[in-house]
């Protein structure tokens, strides 16, 4: 058995572009549904869940398999309550009553 090495770019590369898919979702979700936050965050964490087939089949110990689960399981947290969090700010500093109390201010 030979051992693999996880680079912290790569790992770095592979979240970052996970994360700008999610967002990139969600603000197409938020055009298109009347949901879209419940919607995204079923499919983040159907996503999420997938994605943890790659550490659990690969893995080659049971450390190796606990440590990139966890990986995951930490991007995947942030990821997942960082954007629905800014996305709700975001529609809420949006909406006109906030944008009445600000002219008003």
């Amino acid at each position: 058995s030979s051992v693999a090495t996880v680079a912290l770019g790569t790992t770095m590369g592979a979240a970052s572009v996970a994360t700008l898919l999610g967002w990139g979702l969600l603000a197409a979700l938020e055009t298109r549904t009347s949901h879209p936050r419940r919607i995204w965050i079923t499919a983040a964490v159907l996503a999420f869940l997938m994605s943890l087939g790659l550490p659990i089949a690969f893995a080659t110990t049971t450390a190796a398999a606990v440590g990139l689960v966890t990986i995951h399981l930490v991007v995947a947290s942030v990821a997942i309550t960082g954007l629905a969090r800014a996305r709700q700010a975001h529609r809420a500093s949006s909406s006109p009553a906030a944008r009445d109390c600000a002219a008003a201010a």
